[in-house]
């Protein structure tokens, strides 16, 4: 099965594509619906990592994310 979220991270596509493609898989029902679901999740989880980046944040060792002042 085709892994988009492998392909959105090595720049191959877009993220918008990769979503778009895991999205309609899942829908309509085209193979395994809980691959194209982690799909999605790992997308979403990766959007996050970046909007809490863009806002100032970092994560620690623990996974934890701390304002980037606050690990100085």
């Amino acid at each position: 099965m085709r892994d988009v979220f492998k392909e959105y991270r090595q720049g191959l596509i877009s993220w918008d594509e990769a979503f778009f493609i895991a999205n309609n898989n899942a829908a309509n029902g085209s193979g395994d619906t809980d691959f194209w679901a982690d799909q999605m999740d790992s997308l979403g989880c990766d959007a996050a990592d970046k909007i809490m980046e863009f806002l100032g944040y970092k994560r620690d060792g623990e996974g934890v994310y701390l304002n980037r002042e606050s690990i100085k």
